[in-house]
């Protein structure tokens, strides 16, 4: 289980990088894998949680662009949640808690079930590193907060 809070100040998203790996692959780039669970801060409409698998090598496909082949931002969506009660507004304090148990991922924004996914799709990860993922670009580049952050196992 990983607990943290966040306040976002600015940007589009907030979130997890769970049972990552990254890899160096020289003037290629980088290769991450693994899964984000992140929310999407949106200006009108709920916000929306979402749950995305980073692709393994063998996986990427036939993107017309190589630079993707080895980038973060190539995931398949596994799934897409429009959160009923959790509306994140900037400079408030909300909790994200992320459960994983063997191959199904469950997410929470303030102890409301957003996902709760069994990951099918093409490699399944079962480990690896954890860590923060935000996202913004000009002029609203990512500016966010996290406090009492804890990863504990569960029963």
């Amino acid at each position: 289980r990983y607990t943290a809070w966040f306040k976002a100040l600015d940007g589009y998203q907030v979130g997890v990088w769970l049972r990552g790996e990254y890899r160096d692959v020289g003037e290629d780039g980088q290769w991450l894998t693994g899964y984000y669970f992140s929310i999407k801060l949106r200006d009108s409409g709920p916000d929306i949680a979402v749950l995305w698998q980073l692709r393994t090598a063998e996986e990427h496909g036939a993107e017309d662009k190589d630079y993707y082949w080895y980038h973060y931002q190539n995931p398949f969506l596994l799934e897409e949640f429009h959160l009923e009660s959790a509306n994140v507004e900037k400079e408030q304090w909300f909790k994200l808690t992320v459960e994983v148990r063997g191959n199904n991922i469950k997410g929470y924004i303030d102890d409301e079930l957003a996902i709760d996914h069994t990951d099918a799709a093409g490699s399944v990860f079962l480990d690896g590193t954890i860590g923060f993922y935000t996202y913004g670009s000009s002029p609203a580049y990512a500016v966010v907060s996290f406090d009492d952050v804890k990863v504990e196992p569960l029963d």
